[in-house]
């Protein structure tokens, strides 16, 4: 009498071996998945708002959205469920990836001309340009990213070039600062520090692990780089404004929240449309909106300062020819 029991228990263990089979390689998927970025992974790219489906858990019926970010695996992976039940998890590739990098870009003629319309000088057409071309190198990367469908080699190529970039302009968007309005040493050691900065970074970035994995700490690694300008406070509010202080500030502050919500993937506001890696790239849009102004007002006082003293020497040396 036990034997129908016994054919029925084989007959359902035989149906569970090829789904238990499965959900150990979608778990294998997902520890090998979005634990590293750029360094496995399918090499295709999905389309604007494609979604990826998550099997490490069973379908209960629970979907749960979250936006990958475009040098995770090739914008292909797994995601593990962040709950303690059992849910389905879909990566999506926001439909804004890369437009904000790539409006930027675009816009460049723009914005370069209008930095460059302070200039009045040999030295605040350097400064500017460094400043310039520090953000046009940082989008362009990053433009490229994430509107582009690449190869693993190419990918991983840009992907560094990406976070390379940030590098530069943490260190060299404000270059007209130091150029134009502090004393000479001071000036000297601030532009060597970043230097240095920005070397070590390029360096562990194409050359180190820096770039594949390690987000949180490539994050606290941009936000430490950036914070070496705060050796210079004195610096600082000594020849600045009140208004460019505020501005320092300002920029400052939105880089660091941008990086925290690089490294933390949150908050993640609308997966399919706008999500953390859009927020991450609004608030550096933002700073660099702040550190277009900054230097706009530092160009165009350290050339009026300039222009009011050659001023005062040809009137006192007009003076003194006439008093002759």
């Amino acid at each position: 009498m036990a034997r129908p029991a016994e054919s029925a228990g084989s007959n359902n263990a035989a149906a569970a071996a090829p789904q238990q089979q499965q959900t150990l390689q979608h778990q294998q998927l997902s520890r090998e998945g979005l634990n590293s970025e750029g360094s496995v992974g399918s090499t295709a790219s999905p389309s604007s708002g494609e979604t990826e489906r998550c099997a490490s858990s069973p379908k209960t019926g629970k979907v749960k959205y979250r936006s990958i970010s475009s040098s995770d695996v090739g914008d292909r992976g797994v995601a593990a469920s962040d709950s303690g039940v059992d849910e389905e998890v879909l990566l999506i590739r926001p439909k804004l990836r890369g437009t904000i990098h790539l409006g930027l870009f675009l816009m460049a003629p723009v914005w370069v001309a209008l930095l460059l319309s302070a200039c009045k000088r040999l030295i605040s057409v350097f400064a500017a340009s460094i400043s310039c071309l520090s953000f046009l190198t940082n989008f362009a990367a990053s433009a490229l990213l994430h509107s582009g469908s690449w190869g693993p080699q190419r990918r991983s190529l840009i992907v560094k070039l990406d976070h390379a970039g940030i590098f530069v302009v943490i260190s060299s968007c404000t270059t007209p600062i130091p150029l134009l309005l502090f004393d000479f040493w001071p000036s000297v050691l601030l532009l060597a520090v970043q230097g240095l900065a920005t070397l070590y970074g390029f360096w562990t970035i194409m050359f180190g692990d820096l770039s594949s994995g390690a987000r949180l700490r490539r994050a606290y690694t941009y936000i430490g780089i950036g914070l070496l300008h705060a050796a210079f406070l004195k610096s600082y509010v000594s020849v600045l404004t009140a208004k460019e202080v505020a501005l320092v500030i300002s920029l400052a502050a939105f880089y660091i929240v941008g990086a925290l919500v690089y490294g933390s993937r949150w908050p993640d506001p609308f997966p399919a449309f706008f999500g953390f890696h859009e927020l991450f790239h609004l608030c550096c849009c933002i700073s660099f909106c702040l550190t277009l102004w900054l230097n706009y007002e530092v160009i165009t006082r350290a050339e009026a300062a300039t222009a009011e003293a050659a001023a005062a020497a040809a009137a006192a040396a007009a003076a003194a020819a006439a008093a002759a």
